[in-house]
């Protein structure tokens, strides 16, 4: 567990990597060398739905295509 008030910067150091970040499922983008990603906790609160017909690992399956020839 991390404290509430901690960030975490992740550092892109290759010149010769492909590297995407993708948030949330949205349309990743390039990153370059030298970028900086920073992660903390928001101020912000959110509900969050949950369909009951579905469970966690069935999404995944189903986004994934695990399972699938």
């Amino acid at each position: 567990m991390l404290p509430d008030d901690i960030v975490i910067e992740v550092f892109l150091k290759s010149p010769n990597e492909d590297v995407f970040l993708t948030l949330d499922g949205q349309v990743g983008f390039s990153l370059k060398m030298n970028d900086i990603v920073r992660v903390k906790k928001s101020p912000c609160k959110t509900n969050l739905f949950i369909p009951c017909e579905k469970d966690y690992f069935h999404i995944l399956r189903t986004k994934l295509k695990w399972g699938e020839r």
